[in-house]
């Protein structure tokens, strides 16, 4: 028993007669107590639902304005950097979404299907209206149904598509307003937000201030040729703290090493060992998660070289679905 361990020392205490076979006994313990890291602490997100009270979102705009209309006004230094402008812009915005609409409560999670349709989706019927009683009947109904709705057939002819006779004026000078506020109306809505906490909505509450508080920063971009650290932090910081101290990549020749890749918000990860794979995987789910990113369990597989019955690669409790072919954009 690995408890006994922990028993440096017992001694029995006898008590009077009454009758009884148990004794009162002492014992000198040792602990040992387990380490449990530190506790990453998840951010608190902004309640942007509350934008959609016109009210409130009329007084998050004009909140926005008037800071802008003040950081505009103010003494600037001219050898400001770009990080300090943008990091101007985020106090902005992150000052006005506290004042106003202030951070989302948690809440209980609801179950993901309710008890009423998932009734209605156990029961499948066949073309002729039959009800389909069996599971195997049903997996062909569903097969059938979904090859009709997928499959398509191959076009007869195809398209010929001309050589272009000439070049499209495409510009090649910084955004302009008009651009940059077509560009920020076009951004979705409920999509989680960077390392600076800020979400869509938040810029899209007023999309002409946005792109005003935004060109100074492209036109800096555009002439220095450098982008702000926070832009290009996430993912680069996610991979180099993954492999900080353990190998990178695997051998490919004797003096060559595949390296890992990582590209846009992509991560590929190549090791020789199930260990050291996981190894990797699991760290990337730690570091990520302290920037609010997670794995998405579903869309992350894993391709195995040379090996039969390959150990599954466990993120977040979950087994990654294998994969024999690996495109990488």
């Amino acid at each position: 028993m690995e408890k006994r361990r922990l028993l440096l020392d017992v001694k029995v205490k006898r008590g009077a007669d009454v009758g009884s076979d148990y004794q009162l006994i002492t014992a000198l313990i040792q602990l040992k107590l387990r380490a449990t890291g530190k506790k990453v602490l998840s951010r608190k997100r902004f309640d942007i639902d509350k934008l959609e009270d016109i009210k409130v979102k009329r007084d998050f705009a004009i909140k926005l304005q008037n800071r802008y209309q003040v950081l505009e006004n103010s003494v600037r230094d001219e050898n400001e950097t770009l990080d300090e402008n943008c990091n101007e812009i985020s106090d902005i915005y992150t000052k006005c979404s506290e004042e106003c609409i202030g951070y989302k409560q948690k809440t209980k999670k609801k179950d993901w299907i309710t008890h009423g349709t998932r009734s209605i989706s156990e029961g499948s019927e066949s073309k002729q209206g039959n009800l389909l009683t069996s599971v195997k009947e049903q997996e062909k109904r569903w097969a059938e149904h979904f090859s009709e709705i997928l499959n398509r057939p191959s076009p007869k002819e195809l398209p010929t598509i001309p050589e272009p006779s000439f070049e499209l004026g495409i510009s090649i000078e910084p955004p302009t307003i008009s651009e940059i506020v077509a560009v920020v109306k076009t951004l979705k809505n409920g999509k989680t937000p960077g390392s600076d906490n800020l979400n869509a909505e938040l810029t899209k509450t007023d999309p002409i201030l946005a792109a005003n508080t935004l060109q100074p920063i492209f036109h800096k971009i555009w002439k220095e040729l450098i982008v702000p650290t926070e832009w290009d932090k996430a993912i680069d910081w996610v991979m180099r703290q993954t492999t900080a101290d353990i190998p990178r990549g695997i051998r490919w020749r004797t003096f060559t090493i595949l390296e890992d890749l990582d590209f846009a918000d992509d991560i590929a990860m190549l090791s020789h060992t199930h260990q050291h794979i996981q190894e990797k995987s699991s760290r990337i789910e730690k570091y990520a998660g302290q920037i609010g990113l997670k794995i998405n369990t579903k869309k992350t597989e894993v391709m195995s070289l040379n090996t039969n019955n390959p150990a599954p690669i466990i993120i977040n409790g979950k087994s990654l679905p294998q994969t024999d072919t690996f495109t990488y954009l």
